[in-house]
């Protein structure tokens, strides 16, 4: 007879977890709508995600049901790009818009509109990006460390494995060299030290930050358009940890595929905090590996350097003609949210420029492409032993 119990009862638990199995072991369906703004006919091939992992499950119906209901109707179609997605599943149907300029998070459904927080827009976006077939839960020391300087590690974006540059200078020749030279300005600062681990592999994780950054830490200029309705651009933040047999070795954020500038330590300095008087041009130059280099381009006039980039095949020669803060913007120029850098030969393409005089102006030169069209460059003066370098080039978007 008590076999008989215990089997029944047995019998009884398996079925209660299969029910809950049931319960939660359901698929979402997301498909990304029409951005407002944007016209039909160039977004035919609109993506569709089917959400089976669980643990991501249980993410977005954390977020959707801790939505706070609002009075009044949101104004979703605003100066700001909306983003907007169809979220259909177990009882839940609705619309998801996502403001991508001030980052806020609207959902309408059953005719009612709820605010979402700011991270639940983040999160859509993250699943088209990367992918939904792989969930990287976030390590609790990690989780711990941020929280620590008053940082909440959303969700992750991904871990990779890389290495790390011989050395921390600046190097027309080597992104991986010049990305770190520059972040360990923000690692130093939060008091760590990567060189004992130069040349060598580690792991890099990265994360969405819950809390926001106002575009003023980098822009300071940013507080003319400050007004009682406008409280600026706020830009979202990654979390990055650098870790080296299970024990993290840094730890700095960033605004990913934003400015590469845009960046701070675990206490939030930028890098004109952390440095006082000293500016970052000014950096750059006293951590350069190649003085020899920038000899040769500080000898060359404003057309003779435009001569050169346009008509060189080396593609670091091309890098180092640019600014040196206009180099550090172009390591991150249209990179996914889980990279860290983009190969410098995406950004800079020579040769594919003709240099030619502007017609009645002997001193002026333009940038004829292949294609016919003609573009402007600017330059800026970097001071004595360092010349001209490229800032922009009107009309390509550098």
């Amino acid at each position: 007879m008590k076999k008989l119990l215990c089997f029944i009862l047995g019998l009884l638990i398996l079925c209660a977890n299969s029910l809950a199995f049931a319960e939660t072991a359901n698929s979402y369906i997301i498909k990304e709508a029409n951005p407002l703004g944007y016209p039909q006919s160039t977004w035919e091939n609109n993506a569709i995600i089917e959400l089976n992992d669980q643990t991501r499950i249980l993410q977005l119906e954390s977020i959707l049901n801790n939505a706070a209901l609002l009075n009044d109707t949101p104004n979703v179609g605003n100066f700001g790009i909306i983003d907007s997605y169809h979220i259909q599943g177990k009882d839940r149907n609705g619309t998801l818009y996502y403001d991508t300029l001030y980052y806020r998070t609207s959902w309408e459904e059953n005719g009612q509109f709820y605010d979402l927080g700011e991270a639940a827009g983040r999160f859509i976006k993250n699943l088209f990006q990367i992918g939904t077939k792989r969930y990287d839960p976030i390590p609790e020391d990690h989780a711990a460390l941020f929280k620590e300087y008053g940082w909440t590690l959303d969700f992750a974006l991904g871990t990779k494995n890389i290495t790390l540059p011989d050395k921390l200078l600046f190097s027309a020749s080597s992104e991986n060299q010049t990305y770190f030279a520059y972040r360990n300005l923000f690692l130093r600062d939060s008091g760590y030290n990567i060189e004992p681990f130069l040349g060598q592999k580690v792991d890099v994780s990265l994360y969405w930050i819950h809390e926001g950054v106002n575009r003023l830490l980098w822009c300071p200029e940013d507080v003319y358009f400050i007004n009682d309705k406008d409280l600026g651009v706020i830009i979202q933040m990654r979390g990055i940890v650098l870790s080296s047999q299970g024990q993290v070795i840094g730890a700095f954020l960033d605004a990913g595929r934003h400015n590469a500038t845009f960046a701070c330590s675990m206490s939030g300095k930028s890098d004109s905090q952390i440095l006082g008087q000293e500016t970052l041009l000014d950096y750059i130059h006293t951590h350069s590996e190649e003085p020899s280099l920038n000899i040769k381009l500080a000898e060359l006039t404003p057309e003779e350097l435009i001569r050169m980039y346009a008509e060189t095949s080396n593609n670091a020669l091309a890098y180092a003609c640019y600014g040196s803060e206009k180099r550090l913007e172009l390591l991150t120029t249209n990179m996914n949210d889980n990279g860290l850098f983009v190969p410098w030969a995406t950004t800079i393409e020579p040769p594919r420029l003709i240099v030619g005089s502007v017609e009645d102006h002997e001193s002026y030169y333009t940038i004829n492409l292949e294609d016919g069209r003609q573009f402007y460059p600017e330059l800026v003066y970097e001071g004595e032993g360092y010349g001209w370098r490229i800032e922009s080039f009107f009309n390509t978007g550098y």
